[in-house]
This record gives structure tokens, C-alpha cells and sequence, in this order.
């Protein structure tokens, strides 16, 4: 409430008009999302973070490669949201790093996509005996849009199901 408050203030001092309603329409935000989705609707984005320092780029671009090709984003209404390698490294160790933010429609399908037995046995391939990476896995909850965005930025909802419980060969 206080950054709203500071961000008005500040506004107001620098002399910029008010946010016009019939220029700008705005959507009231929706409600809060729960700390875990629900298993049993798939309406509320999660993000599957896949990060760690990597070994062997070949092999870790070849994984990548085939998950992307073998059709589960698409089953399961996955995509990815970044390059899996930085494009500045502005603070931190200089080692060569992996990470992966991935996003699915629902907690669900993200765990549908992660205990595939695709994914599964490429995700071996790499830890191999020489491991490729040393890959941490999580998923989070996607936070709502910040009330300053609503009617400014997409919503990026689904406008689609897609459901795991077709899924085959989950572990």
C-alpha cells in the first residue's frame, strides 16, 4: 500500500496525468491465487525453474532440443519463457550456468510434464555418469499482475484445456 501511496505521490510531483479510464481501460485484478494450485482445475499458471551449473552445453542443448520436439509442451500447453543461457552476466560467478523457466497452465500439467517417462529418461541421459548439468528443479506459483499493469500488459491466460490425466507413461 505504501509503494502505491510513494508511486502517486511521486507521479504527482513530476507533473504526469492521471491514468484516463476511457483511454485506458483497466480490469479488476482477479483474485489472489492460492499458494498451490489446485490439481483438479487447470487455470492457474505455475512456472516449472530448471537451473544449475552446467558440464557439457552439447549435451544439455540436445536435451532441450528433443523435449522441445517430442511434443510435450504442446500436450500439455508448456512453453519456455527464456534462453537457457544468459545474454549479460551482471553479478556472480563467471561459471558457465543452465536455466529454464518453463510455463504450463496448472501445477498438474507441470508435474505431468516432469514424471513423463520421456522426459524422465532424456533427464537420466544427462546425469549420466559423466553428468551434462547439475539440474535443480522446482515449480512456483505465477503471481498475479501488479494492479499498475492491469489493462497495460496481457493477461496471458489460457485460452485452451489442456489436460494431463491423458498423458502416458508418467512414472
Amino acid at each position: 500500500m505504501l509503494g502505491l501511496a510513494l508511486s502517486l505521490a511521486l507521479t504527482a510531483q513530476a507533473g504526469l496525468p492521471p491514468i484516463d479510464a476511457a483511454i485506458t481501460p483497466s480490469k479488476p485484478l482477479s483474485s489472489t491465487r492460492a499458494g498451490v494450485p489446485s490439481d483438479n482445475t487447470c487455470d492457474e499458471p505455475v512456472l516449472l525453474v530448471l537451473s544449475g551449473p552446467l558440464s557439457d552445453t552439447g549435451r544439455m542443448t540436445a536435451y532441450s532440443r528433443g523435449i522441445a520436439s517430442s511434443g510435450l509442451y504442446q500436450q500439455l500447453g508448456g512453453y519456455v519463457l527464456n534462453s537457457p543461457t544468459p545474454s549479460d552476466a551482471l553479478a556472480g560467478s563467471s561459471a558457465v550456468s543452465f536455466q529454464s523457466v518453463l510455463r504450463f497452465p496448472c501445477r498438474a500439467n507441470a508435474l505431468a510434464f516432469w514424471n513423463s517417462k520421456l522426459q524422465q529418461d532424456q533427464f537420466t541421459l544427462l546425469r549420466g555418469t559423466a553428468p551434462a548439468a547439475d539440474i535443480a528443479a522446482a515449480i512456483y506459483s505465477e503471481l498475479p499482475l501488479r494492479e499498475d499493469l492491469v489493462g497495460k500488459v496481457g493477461d496471458n491466460s489460457y485460452s485452451a484445456a489442456f489436460s494431463a490425466a491423458a498423458m502416458p507413461g508418467a512414472r
